[in-house]
């Protein structure tokens, strides 16, 4: 194995590390929110994307960055949930000046 396999495979390891913590950490704020009688970001009902995002840019200027991935996965979920004919190789688009 070369030194360039190596690197690769200590990054891709540690990209699933990340993964791994980040999750953990985002599921105990989750739970503690819930606890607090919060939750429906995935009901359009309930709470809409721009709302999401205008929490996400608060939690921003807050500095708590689980709170930006959490409410990150809420806009990203919601994006690929009210996207006509989704597929895994499409991305949502989002246009922040369509919300001002």
């Amino acid at each position: 194995m070369d030194k360039t396999s190596i690197l690769r495979e200590m990054n891709r390891a540690m990209d699933e590390v990340l993964v791994d913590a980040a999750a953990s950490l985002m599921r105990r704020k989750l739970a503690k929110a819930r606890d607090k009688g919060r939750g429906g970001w995935w009901n359009p009902a309930e709470c809409t994307v721009g709302a999401l995002r205008e929490a996400m840019a608060r939690h921003v200027e807050k500095g708590d960055p689980v709170d930006v991935a959490n409410f990150a996965a809420m806009v990203a979920v919601r994006e690929i949930l009210e996207t006509p004919d989704y597929t895994s190789t499409s991305e949502p688009t989002h246009n922040a000046q369509e919300e001002r």
